[in-house]
């Protein structure tokens, strides 16, 4: 799917140097929307993270609200461990679309994730600095 989609997005960005109605112009947008939202998909299924992204950003530069952008690079950004840049995302995303059972999932498995990591590193750092029950029979 990937090469499909790679060639749909050199034929309509070289059809940039056409003129176009106004109307066609926006059809033409679309197109390319669609095709980004549905590259990062591809990407994101075939683990490369970084094209996903970067189709992710390509789609949120010209539609920064598009719901399926933000929970594809919200998804990336969490396998990436920036779990707190993912939450945001992904909050944003429910925000569009309350009702989408798939963001809320995924939210909710990423703030449980976060959440743990946060613990296993709070008790790393106390047992590396030492606990506070010990301080206090110092």
């Amino acid at each position: 799917a990937l090469p499909i989609y790679d060639i749909a997005l050199k034929i309509i960005n070289s059809s940039s140097k056409v003129n176009f109605a106004p109307a066609e112009e926006c059809e033409l947008m679309d197109l390319k929307i669609k095709c980004l939202n549905n590259l990062a998909a591809s990407q994101l299924k075939l683990d490369h993270f970084e094209a996903a992204l970067k189709s992710c950003n390509l789609v949120l530069d010209q539609q920064p609200d598009n719901v399926k952008a933000l929970f594809r690079k919200g998804k990336v950004l969490a396998q990436q461990g920036e779990y707190s840049s993912a939450i945001a995302l992904l909050k944003n995303a429910l925000k569009l679309e309350p009702t989408n059972k798939t963001i809320h999932s995924e939210l909710a498995k990423l703030v449980k994730i976060h959440t743990d990591q946060k613990n296993v590193e709070s008790a790393m750092y106390k047992k590396m600095l030492g606990t506070s029950d010990k301080i206090g029979r110092a």
